[in-house]
């Protein structure tokens, strides 16, 4: 495994973005826990990337079940669409010949 490459914090230059603070949803770093987050709940960035790729993970397995589904509600609507279309076409063609006939 690649070790992940770390950032710098944007407020202090010096230090690297090593925490994550969960009150605000956001990659923080030491200094940023004494001053702008110091009241806030955080835990080590490394531990808090785990737990947000897990969240994606099961949100993407949502996703995908929800897409399969859709498909084939799609499958169902075209189906439906197509059996209209004739019934549609069938009562014209009936009302047509009534009028002719």
């Amino acid at each position: 495994a690649t070790k992940p490459r770390t950032q710098r914090c944007r407020l202090h230059e010096d230090e690297f973005l090593k925490f994550y603070c969960e009150t605000c949803g956001e990659a923080v770093c030491r200094d940023c826990i004494m001053v702008e987050h110091k009241d806030h709940s955080y835990t080590h960035l490394a531990k808090a990337s785990a737990g947000i790729r897990e969240e994606l993970a099961a949100a993407l397995g949502d996703a995908d079940k929800k897409l399969v589904e859709l498909k084939d509600k799609q499958g169902e609507l075209l189906s439906k669409k197509s059996l209209l279309k004739d019934t549609v076409t069938k009562v014209k063609d009936s009302i047509k010949e009534a009028a002719e006939g």
